[in-house]
């Protein structure tokens, strides 16, 4: 045994120390003094450890078995280099399991500003006078317009001059769009909740009544819930950012101090997250984010959050680089207290970064997306980016790309995308925040073109540092709150979903917004996607009813595929296509016959990673963009074992062939050097990871009630098909709005609930007599039958 112990201790040192001696090339990054180790035997173990090697124990890992945070107070608290002494000292130690030195990252709030562009204009409400947000009178020019266009890629001139003559088509389009949305808000209008919070009448996002110059009724449909009292009683969410003013008047009722923590600084943990300003910041996001989740309702003040009954908790974390660690402690804080996790933040939208969670991160988001919330799992909202005006993909944003998070973008008032919102096959829906649809003439500040009136922003009403309101948050920093009340309407519905019935209810409850946006789509299982909106608009009226008569959904299966053929290399400006066929591991315990998640794991070289661009085909031929070019991204890093992930696959039937092309697409600064010869990159591999189930019936009953997954399969023309069936759904989603009518009160939901538990009480209570009385017989049985045998000897 003393042999393999020394073995072992070899290897894991040897393992080690090859990841050693790093330096970290992110100029935003930098090694801490703070280390993650894995050392089984408990707290007093884990001490032993810390003090034979000279570090600090703090403080047990929770949620990781066996993970404990140490301090080396003698090294930098950062540095550009790993320890490499201290590292060798601790793989050194046989109790020692597994180690990391902790690395903090850049992560930015995902606001549009740092600074409020309209600080000179920043007032409180008082009374019924509110100041114009309306800054321009200058509206989008096109309906139809192409976003995201890739640079060599661009419409031709023909294109661009018959988008020029279509100035009357796109207006009668835009009329037709704006007269459906306006047709089904007319048939709520007598059903609008009143509240005296100064700001609600001007939450057109809440009750879209004329207030934006968009259409009336282009609004989240929360009224048909509220009147029938989902408001989140009894759920909880926790605003994951720069922390939470608890003692802001419209806030401090719903406030739940367990639900609360700082993990910004890992020596001096405490409960208190009230933000602390600094000369850069004002810290005043996450109490913004706060507020439109649960803004107390009528009480004067301020304005009315989603889910105003709602407990909200704030975890303080983005003040300043974070690690790993922080990271997944902030995410799994008092997982089954809290239901929802709200997180506005990410690795900085610049158009230049690809980064993923750390190890602990990754590991705490399955594992309590799997265990947390008492078995249920907990829902992670994820603002899916502003990078859209830098050129930048979500796709390259790990947190967003997780299966376990929901993201979510923006749209305008005009159920358009916003102008900073990123394209990619990850996000799954969008809400509607504001935000000007196309940014013409962008002169590289944004913040100035906002003051002098050139980008048109209706913005969100929420709460703010100080104890005031603003009507300035803008963002998908505001759309991921928004959607986090909506989760939490929705799981007051029914407390028992899960967190994958969390997105199945998305998918399904979500419509079309504006079908005139080039992009939309119907994949293999007819449902509407598009790479801006996932699969369209959340609509918390449809999400609740949803979620009352929903039957859960089937275990989930994991089948992973590998590409066995041999490295393809990149020609300059040319693509090369790889195939893969899969019966989604027909006969094993891992089949998938309907899916949900589709990862592809690839490792890709290139010597320009922002040329680079990577598209995904089904056998049922729907094309996901799984990668766009990205003008700003002049990294020679590739993609090392990076999960691009879509969720457009949603509903299909993996068996069949799948294609992965990849193409390089050589920028304007390669396009003036003398054209390359040979090979600019090199597919090294590639691997499908299929995420679904077995029980197809409970993925497609809107697919099979409107024969939507056979409707365009076999057209000559599967784009005007498509459209029309687009169009079709658009207008049914927004006439047939979900009505209060449709649901079923809260108040009776709990008495059947109630029933149904006093029922299954008194079953208990007879079935546990009739055991205690058939155990009592048999027992009486034995006992005159020992009596016998003992009178007989």
């Amino acid at each position: 045994m003393a042999g393999r112990a020394v073995y072992y201790s070899a290897i894991v040192l040897l393992l080690c120390v090859v990841q050693f001696s790093r330096t970290s090339d992110d100029p935003d990054s930098h090694y801490t003094n703070y280390w993650v180790v894995r050392v089984p035997g408990g707290e007093t173990a884990a001490r032993n450890v810390a003090a034979r090697n000279g570090f600090k124990y703090l403080h047990k890992f929770d949620h990781l078995a066996d993970h404990y945070t140490l301090i080396h107070e003698k090294t930098e608290a950062r540095s550009k280099r790993s320890a490499d002494d201290e590292n060798t000292k601790l793989a050194s130690d046989p109790q020692v399991h597994w180690l990391a030195q902790q690395v903090a990252h850049e992560r930015v709030k995902r606001q549009l500003f740092a600074d409020d562009p309209f600080a000179f204009k920043e007032q409180s409400f008082v009374g019924d006078e509110y100041p114009d947000i309306s800054l321009s009178e200058i509206r989008r020019e096109e309906v139809m317009a192409k976003r995201g266009d890739i640079p060599g890629e661009q419409s031709s001139a023909a294109e661009k001059e018959k988008k020029g003559s279509d100035a009357e088509a796109r207006a009668v389009v835009n009329e037709f769009v704006n007269s459906v949305i306006e047709e089904g808000h007319s048939q709520k209008v007598e059903d609008m909740i009143q509240f005296n919070d100064p700001g609600y009448s001007r939450m057109w996002y809440l009750h879209n009544d004329g207030q934006t110059k968009g259409p009336r009724g282009l609004d989240i449909n929360v009224i048909p819930a509220w009147v029938n009292g989902y408001t989140g009683k009894g759920i909880v969410a926790t605003i994951v950012d720069d922390g939470l003013d608890y003692t802001h008047p419209d806030l401090k009722r719903n406030y739940d101090p367990e639900a609360s923590f700082d993990y910004s600084d890992p020596s001096n943990l405490n409960g208190n997250p009230m933000p602390v300003a600094t000369a850069r910041d004002q810290m005043h996001h996450g109490t913004r984010c706060a507020g439109e989740v649960a803004m107390e309702a009528n009480n004067g003040n301020c304005g009315v959050g989603v889910a105003y009954e709602a407990k909200v908790g704030g975890i303080r974390l983005i003040t300043g680089p974070t690690s790993d660690a922080q990271e997944a402690a902030s995410l799994s804080h008092k997982r089954d207290h809290i239901d929802v996790y709200s997180c506005c933040w990410g690795p900085p939208d610049s158009g230049r970064k690809v980064q993923k969670p750390g190890e602990l991160v990754t590991r705490i988001l399955e594992d309590s997306s799997t265990n947390g919330r008492n078995g249920r799992g907990n829902v992670y909202v994820w603002a899916s980016g502003n990078g859209g005006h830098k050129d930048d993909d979500c796709g390259a944003d790990g947190y967003v790309s997780s299966i376990y998070t929901l993201a979510v973008g923006s749209i305008s008032v005009d159920g358009l995308s916003a102008y900073y919102s990123e394209s990619c096959s990850p996000t799954m829906a969008v809400v509607p925040t504001g935000g000007q649809h196309r940014l013409d003439n962008f002169n590289g500040d944004l913040a100035e073109m906002v003051r002098r009136g050139e980008v048109y922003e209706q913005n969100v009403i929420t709460t703010d540092q100080g104890h005031r309101c603003t009507d300035r948050f803008q963002g998908t920093s505001s759309a991921a709150p928004l959607a986090t009340g909506i989760v939490a309407l929705t799981l007051q519905a029914n407390p028992d979903l899960t967190w994958r019935d969390v997105q199945h209810i998305v998918v399904r409850g979500a419509k079309v917004p504006n079908p005139s946006e080039r992009g939309w789509n119907l994949n293999g299982a007819g449902l509407p996607v598009h790479h801006l909106y996932g699969f369209g608009m959340m609509d918390a009226g449809a999400m609740v009813k949803l979620a009352q008569e929903w039957t859960p959904v089937g275990h989930q299966r994991r089948c992973t595929v590998k590409y066995d053929g041999p490295e393809r290399d990149i020609p300059a400006g040319g693509e090369v296509e790889l195939e893969l066929r899969t019966a989604g591991c027909h006969d094993t315990r891992d089949q998938v016959e309907v899916l949900e998640h589709v990862q592809s794991v690839m490792t890709i070289d290139h010597e320009r990673r922002g040329d680079l661009s990577v598209k995904l085909t089904s056998p049922k031929g729907t094309e996901s963009q799984l990668m766009s070019t990205r003008s700003r991204d002049d990294s020679t890093d590739g993609f090392q074992e990076w999960a691009f992930m879509t969720v457009y696959n949603w509903g299909e039937d993996p068996l069949g062939t799948w294609k992965v092309t990849v193409k390089d697409n050589p920028s304007v600064t390669r396009r003036k050097r003398s054209y390359e010869d040979g090979p600019v990159g090199t597919v090294r591999a590639w691997s499908l990871v299929l995420w679904g189930t077995r029980d197809e019936d409970k993925f497609n009953a809107r697919a099979a009630e409107m024969k939507k997954a056979d409707r365009c399969v076999n057209a000559q023309d599967k784009e005007d098909c498509a459209l029309k069936a687009l169009v079709s759904d658009f207008t049914k989603d927004f006439t047939g709005e979900v009505m209060p009518k449709d649901i079923i009160p809260a108040d009776e939901m709990e008495s059947q609930k109630s029933g149904a538990e006093g029922m299954s009480s008194i079953d208990a209570i007879i079935n546990s007599f009739k055991g205690a009385l058939e155990n009592l017989l048999r027992l009486r049985g034995k006992g005159n039958e020992g009596d016998k045998t003992s009178t007989d000897s």
